[in-house]
């Protein structure tokens, strides 16, 4: 999914990847938080079976993961599977994701390879901009789709990774970001001033998106310095 550069959003993650329950999974960092012994245990196991999946079929898919995503986390306080922080170089993984019954390490695999691709592709200078982000996805669901072809047996799961190129352009807007970031926030039963703040910043943003567009960028240095 999407990625972030801005430090002070990470200094989070940079924390949690010093302090929280850590794994060396052949050769990548794993780190579990909020979960209990036995529950780590559990995540633990099944992403070693997804790192061992794709370093035995694919070592193309496998070096890209081991550069890109060196650090996974398996927390997710966000509305999507997984996302990309490319700035610290991390894959932040959604625990209820990791945990469920349904999600197979391959599908686990999968997910890894689509987010190690966020990071190649923003190496070869595709910046994750909205113009252009559908593309991004797109080569991304197709390099899920590549590795699954590679698993015997595996007719699901590349029909899985097929059904998302049925999303719209309008789905990896930055304002269907936002609103489902919003809807998130409500989901969690944060408290009514919490979600007028986070309201008002999103209506502010857009605000500024569109005095952007019409003064060519002016507004965004005023504002932006």
């Amino acid at each position: 999914m999407r990625s972030t550069k801005t430090t002070l959003r990470n200094l989070p993650y940079r924390l949690v990847l010093r302090f929280g329950r850590r794994f060396n999974l052949r050769g990548v960092k794993l780190v579990i938080v909020g979960q209990n012994k036995q529950k780590a245990e559990l995540l633990r196991e099944k992403m070693d079976s997804a790192l061992n999946l794709i370093q035995a079929n694919s070592p193309k898919f496998w070096g890209r993961v081991q550069k890109f995503i060196p650090n996974i986390l398996i927390f997710g306080a966000h509305p999507y599977y997984a996302v990309y922080i490319s700035e610290v170089m991390l894959c932040d993984i959604d625990e209820k994701y990791a945990a469920s019954e349904t999600t197979e390490p391959a599908s686990l695999a999968m997910t890894l390879i689509h987010e190690a691709t966020h990071g190649y592709l923003e190496q070869r200078g595709l910046a994750y901009e909205e113009k252009q982000r559908a593309r991004i996805e797109h080569i991304c669901v197709g390099a899920e789709a590549a590795f699954a072809s590679r698993i015997p047996g595996s007719d699901n799961l590349v029909r899985e990774a097929q059904s998302r190129f049925n999303y719209s352009a309008e789905h990896w807007t930055d304002e269907a970001f936002i609103q489902r970031d919003l809807d998130q926030i409500k989901s969690l039963g944060a408290p009514r001033w919490l979600q007028r703040l986070a309201a008002y910043l999103h209506n502010r943003r857009t605000r500024r998106a569109v005095r952007r567009e019409e003064t060519g960028g002016a507004a965004l240095d005023r504002e932006g310095k």
